[in-house]
């Protein structure tokens, strides 16, 4: 069984070309569960938290809440090795996240300084990266969900969209 953070390393170097073959398809699909479990536990910790319904203190919270979960998980995708042919998409996609990460933390406090409208600014930057298509594309679909906490409006809450989450609406 290989590490998380050792997918692309597994097997060893006297193996045949097919075996390497074998070796990668294998590390691909790791790579994908791992990266899929990872995202499932996000969203299940993000819809966990309270249902903001229009009220921006309680999204404000749920975004103070989110980002810590989102900043975890995106430690935990960064470990990963994705195979070779994805290690450029992959490397995208996590430089994405950390943008989202840090606009939201921007974001988070615009709110608290009560500056809606620059809070909003930052939200729409967040929303500008893509990084649901990029998951898409890595084979990572629970990647790319847009979730919220239980029963918000949509867009009512914050996150860096390792799971597609949008920043907080309003």
């Amino acid at each position: 069984v290989c590490a998380a953070g050792g997918l692309a390393g597994c097997g060893g170097s006297n193996s045949s070309s097919s075996t390497a073959a074998s070796l990668s398809v294998a590390a691909g699909a790791n790579f994908a569960n791992l990266a899929s479990q990872i995202c499932a536990n996000t969203d299940s910790q993000i819809e966990a938290l309270p249902a903001a319904n229009g009220d921006v203190n309680t999204a404000t919270t749920d975004v103070q809440q989110a980002l810590p979960i989102e900043n975890a998980a995106i430690a935990q995708l960064r470990d990963l090795t994705p195979p070779a042919a994805q290690q450029q998409a992959f490397t995208t996609w996590i430089s994405g996240l950390d943008r989202k990460a840090a606009l939201t933390a921007q974001e988070v406090t615009a709110l608290q300084a009560g500056n809606g409208s620059e809070a909003q600014v930052f939200q729409q930057q967040v929303q500008a990266i893509n990084t649901n298509s990029q998951a898409t594309s890595l084979g990572l679909p629970d990647c790319a969900k847009n979730v919220q906490p239980a029963g918000a409006a949509s867009g009512a809450t914050g996150a860096t969209g390792v799971t597609g989450a949008q920043g907080s609406g309003g």
